[in-house]
């Protein structure tokens, strides 16, 4: 009964949390990182997947000028630091809701870990990205 109650709770939780993880999402990339992408004529950090090299972020960061460099932080950095908690919630409570039924907890215990990590290091890329605009 205990293991149907829990499960029927993390399951709810990451339906909540898928929810408002995609609302977020949707906001950043059609608001958001759309409006970088107009200002500066160039895909904004958080839409590069494989990187970027340091003369890449200074031409980016000139192109956006003072008040670009502004919005990134007072908009799109408040919606990044909320995605990947709601995205670690998601994946987080998604695996233990299906990985309750399972006899072997280790895999559901990495699953649970490589989400709460990815969200870490997305936390910490975020903070390089405002470390890189303020300076």
């Amino acid at each position: 009964m205990k293991n149907r109650y829990l499960s029927m709770r993390f399951g709810k939780i990451a339906i909540v949390a898928a929810i408002l993880a995609a609302t977020v999402y949707l906001v950043m990339v059609s608001v958001t990182l759309a409006h970088l992408e107009v200002v500066s004529g160039q895909r904004p950090f958080d839409m590069r997947p494989f990187g970027y090299s340091p003369s890449d972020a200074a031409t980016f960061l000139d192109a956006l000028g003072i008040a670009g460099r502004d919005y990134y932080l007072s908009h799109q950095i408040p919606l990044d630091m909320l995605y990947p908690v709601l995205l670690a919630m998601t994946l987080s409570n998604t695996i233990l809701w299906f990985g309750s039924r399972m006899p072997n907890r280790r895999l559901m215990h990495l699953g649970v870990f490589l989400a709460v990590g990815s969200g870490l290091f997305d936390y910490i890329e975020n903070l390089g990205i405002v470390a890189i605009i303020l300076s």
